[in-house]
């Protein structure tokens, strides 16, 4: 939890990059949740930004495809096969940068903070970045290195990925994990490696002194900014956020372009 009188070093990992998810918002959700932080950087890693590709051209695009095709219904169908086998490939890269990443996260701590600066210092990770973070503290724990505390936001990691255990020995406060059952892009994280994500939830009670789990309200998508209004959330921080944009099911229609569609086809 936020002590209103720190003054932390907040490092922000994001996941993979998505034109539909800027990391800007990300930032600029932290500088509300955190005013008095000493500093806010945005950790870039190599994989992050995939082909930034904006997931609202591609499905918009993709329908007006598949209705122009003899029989919609299959030209929706491989629209879909598609959508999720671009994805599925751009978690599997990604994955594959997560280890090299985590150490040289874990090198830069070390060799570059002050042991003070260190216990002053929150990762705070979305997605593949709470994977990175897991896998930093892990390291950092094998050096007796240790920082302040770690909030991990929908993290794709094995839920009982060894790691997590080392993880929670190199923070001097809880590591804090929101979690959602329903995080669509988690499931396809399960896809892709057989294991539930740690973002869906523990299957170990692990010490609550160490280790908190926070479940956050149903929501469909993966969104950096809806998990960090959320922690907002636990933390009884005001924002100034409009977060309707983020009510995946409210928006549907407008964001796959359906009224047009039906105008086109009438």
């Amino acid at each position: 939890m936020i002590d209103k009188n720190d003054s932390p070093i907040i490092w922000y990992i994001p996941g993979l990059y998505s034109a539909d998810d800027p990391q800007e918002k990300a930032v600029q959700l932290l500088q509300t949740i955190y005013p008095n932080a000493k500093e806010i950087a945005n950790v870039v890693w190599e994989c992050q930004n995939g082909n930034n590709i904006s997931l609202d051209t591609v499905v918009s695009s993709g329908v007006e495809n598949a209705f122009n095709d003899s029989n919609p219904l299959i030209g929706l169908l491989d629209l879909a096969l598609g959508t999720v086998s671009s994805i599925t490939q751009r978690w599997i890269n990604a994955l594959d940068d997560v280890e090299p990443t985590a150490q040289r996260l874990a090198k830069k701590i070390a060799n570059d903070l002050s042991s003070s600066q260190r216990q002053n210092l929150i990762l705070i990770g979305h997605s593949l970045g709470g994977n990175i973070i897991v896998r930093a503290l892990a390291h950092l724990n094998c050096q007796n290195l240790s920082i302040k505390s770690a909030v991990l936001l929908g993290a794709a990691i094995e839920n009982m990925n060894r790691n997590i255990l080392l993880a929670m020995e190199a923070t001097q406060k809880p590591i804090c994990s929101m979690v959602n059952p329903d995080d669509t892009a988690l499931k396809v994280f399960q896809t892709v490696t057989g294991c539930r994500a740690l973002g869906t939830g523990c299957e170990l009670n692990y010490d609550h002194s160490k280790f908190v789990e926070y479940y956050t309200t149903t929501y469909l998508g993966h969104s950096s900014a809806f998990y960090l209004s959320q922690w907002a959330d636990v933390n009884n921080v005001k924002k100034d956020f409009d977060e309707s944009p983020l009510r995946l099911l409210e928006n549907v229609a407008g964001f796959l372009g359906i009224d047009k569609l039906i105008e086109k086809n009438e």
